[in-house]
């Protein structure tokens, strides 16, 4: 296939373009620890989750996209994927809820972490 060149502003901006492409490691083998499949790609995502997340990342995001990709404000479209960037907790000190039904997020925070 074409090469395509992409340069997400954000972790939300990339994890929404991994989930618009369908695939969860676009740049594997040749950036990250990935083996090749001569049968099938592992990480094409076959059908679009409820949820997609990633973690380790600086700050708490979230972004609900409706079915042909575009970002929409309520869980109305049934084919929605909430996006959520999942905080570091050791850096953080924060978990992220998700309601399974209304994919709505909470963070809790726990307060007494120090830096």
């Amino acid at each position: 296939g074409a090469e395509v060149k992409v340069s997400p502003s954000s972790s939300i901006d990339a994890l929404h373009q991994t989930l618009n492409i369908s695939h969860m490691a676009p740049t594997g083998p040749d950036s990250l620890p990935t083996f090749p499949s001569s049968e099938t790609d592992p990480f094409v995502m076959t059908s679009r989750p409820a949820v997609y997340f990633i973690g380790n990342c600086d700050e708490f995001e979230a972004r609900l996209v409706g079915e042909k990709g575009e970002t929409i404000d309520t869980g109305a479209d049934d084919d929605a994927t909430r996006l959520v960037c999942v905080p570091s907790f050791s850096s953080t000190g924060e978990v992220v809820l998700v309601n399974l039904r209304t994919l709505e997020c909470d963070v809790v925070s726990f307060n007494d972490m120090s830096p």
